[in-house]
């Protein structure tokens, strides 16, 4: 199996829901919790929880990293978490995805070299579950340092500089 890092993104504000969805339950379990377990299930090297500061979450298998800035959205989740690891590789997994499978992170990461791989569904790319290579780094501090701080964003450029692939997901 293949080194690799995992970080759970769960630092948004949740403005729209006046309450952390991170701790909104899903078939009886708080979001995070659901989402966390898959990552452990997937034996990363490291585990990050991406949180804002001050959140409170329990400890675990995981280290916290927080975003420089709270405007940054889930690019600044992504940004964080490829500062602190070591691996070539971190998978991503968005708090609020709960249908996201185990098996299907897995798959991802299967067809993960040395460049990511991203689902693309209908001409969306799924930017929060993907696996990115280290190496775009750079290429994310370039997208949060301009006005387009989206994932499609940073996926079309990420496929056109080859250091991400995308896999069709079907309908």
């Amino acid at each position: 199996m293949k080194k690799f890092a995992a970080v759970l993104l769960a630092g948004g504000r949740s403005s729209r829901m006046r309450t952390n969805k991170a701790f909104i339950k899903y078939q009886g379990i708080p979001m995070w919790r659901l989402q966390i377990d898959k990552l452990v299930k997937l034996d990363p090297e490291q585990l990050f929880l991406s949180v804002q500061q001050g959140a409170e979450f329990p400890s675990g298998p995981w280290s916290f990293v927080h975003d420089r800035s709270t405007e940054l959205g889930p690019l600044g989740g992504l940004e964080a978490a490829l500062r602190k690891t070591h691996s070539d590789l971190l998978v991503t997994l968005a708090v609020d995805m709960p249908r996201m499978t185990v098996n299907c992170l897995s798959d991802l990461l299967e067809q993960s070299g040395p460049a990511g791989t991203v689902p693309l569904l209908d001409g969306f790319y799924f930017g929060t579950a993907a696996v990115y290579p280290i190496r775009i780094l750079p290429l994310v501090e370039r997208i949060l340092a301009g006005k387009d701080r989206s994932f499609q964003r940073l996926i079309d450029e990420a496929l056109r500089a080859g250091v991400m692939n995308a896999k069709k997901i079907p309908i």
